[in-house]
């Protein structure tokens, strides 16, 4: 893997910006990196963790069917705290004249088993195509020093204990017209595979308070187990999901609808216990965005408009304060929304927020969507932005 796994190689050394302000704690959480990068990700390999920075393209007032969101996303690796660009890790991708890679990333694998990595295109769907994206996967997978695109017949990110498993049985009923629409998935650490989706007709929901259905597939077995979560509600429109697995007979599913405002969105938990999706009943004023957790049993969840937690043997989740931002107008603006929480591991928590910010654009002063990324753990600060060229878009504040 030449100099991706040497750490002395050329082009190593930590990336540096201008002083800007001091460190910013607050309780539990640390400021990682913040500026004008709608995309700041942590994407953990394995024991190694990498920060997917950039623009999601997102950020269009008017669109067309079939138009593509213009992301531009780089990678950089967080070692002791600091930043890395590790020389020869983006090797093999497409780039634009900025370093970028035209697409969203999503990282995975481990360097025991060759990294993976995913470019996702989006485009705006037709009406009535039952959601409002078209996306399309290109998988590539890094071996002797570069990516390569992924040759293999199973998609790249799902792991080798699911090898075994077929392709997914038709789970919407095809002679009322519905198709499944897939909203999320994701993996346990022993390889348990959970994909979540809506039955479709003729627009993104099939009928009011319909429920999502999820294919779960146990590491290493032959064939899928297809359930579905309790009618809501609080699910009667377009919806998002986040997934998190803990085990393949506990697992964690949060559904809310994006389309309404912030302070009318209403919270949605479901649990896997093995058997069955029940609904948690969780007391939060606001729809959930985002779940994780790690194996002690703590559960955390990215509510929009706050970050909440539930020890083992606690009953509530509980709010965990957020520090306050050193970019933005205020400390903590009306616009931030926290719409991601991972924990890598038991001691080490990521979340990722976004706010609005006016930043100077030629004569002219424009608003765009600022990225925020929080750690449970101790790192230096570093500042984003995305309409610098990559190798200098993302330094650490001196």
């Amino acid at each position: 893997m030449a100099c991706l796994l040497t750490a002395g190689c050329h082009g190593e050394g930590p990336v540096t910006a201008a002083s800007r302000a001091t460190s910013h704690v607050a309780g539990d959480l640390h400021v990682v990196a913040e500026g004008p990068c709608s995309r700041l990700s942590v994407q953990p390999v394995g024991g190694r963790t990498f920060v997917v920075y950039g623009d999601t393209g997102y950020d269009l007032h008017d669109w067309s069917v079939g138009e593509r969101l213009a992301a531009a996303e780089s990678v950089v690796e967080i070692r002791g705290g600091d930043a890395f660009r590790v020389d020869g890790f983006m090797r093999g991708l497409p780039t634009n004249s900025g370093g970028y890679v035209p697409a969203d990333l999503r990282l995975g694998g481990s360097f025991e088993r060759k990294p993976w990595l995913v470019a996702i295109d989006t485009r705006y769907a037709a009406r009535d195509a039952g959601s409002l994206f078209e996306r399309e996967s290109r998988g590539y997978v890094f071996e002797d020093g570069s990516f390569r695109p992924h040759a293999g017949g199973s998609p790249v990110d799902l792991p080798d204990e699911a090898a075994s498993l077929p392709a997914l049985p038709e789970l919407c009923d095809p002679a009322a017209g519905q198709r499944f629409v897939k909203l999320g998935a994701t993996t346990s650490a022993r390889g348990d595979v959970f994909v979540a989706g809506r039955c479709a007709v003729a627009g993104p929901v099939a009928t009011r308070g319909a429920p999502i259905v999820v294919a779960y597939g146990a590491a290493r077995a032959s064939s899928w187990v297809v359930g579905r979560t309790p009618e809501s509600h609080v699910l009667d429109g377009v919806v998002n999901v986040g997934l998190y697995a803990r085990r393949g007979d506990d697992a964690y599913l949060v559904a809310y609808e994006p389309f309404k405002p912030a302070e009318e969105r209403q919270p949605y938990l479901a649990r896997w216990d093995g058997r069955a999706w029940s609904q948690v009943e969780t007391g939060l004023p606001e729809g959930l965005m985002s779940v994780s957790g790690s194996d002690d049993g703590t559960l955390w969840i990215a509510g929009g408009r706050a970050l909440y937690r539930r020890r083992p043997g606690e009953r509530e989740l509980t709010k965990v304060p957020l520090p306050p931002l050193r970019f933005a107008s205020e400390p903590r603006p009306p616009t931030l929304r926290v719409h991601t929480v991972r924990v890598v591991a038991a001691d080490d928590v990521w979340v990722e927020g976004t706010y609005r910010v006016r930043v100077q654009e030629k004569a002219a002063e424009v608003e765009v969507r600022s990225g925020v990324l929080f750690r449970s753990r101790p790192s230096a600060a570093h500042y984003c932005d995305a309409r610098e060229p990559a190798v200098r878009a993302f330094a650490r504040v001196e």
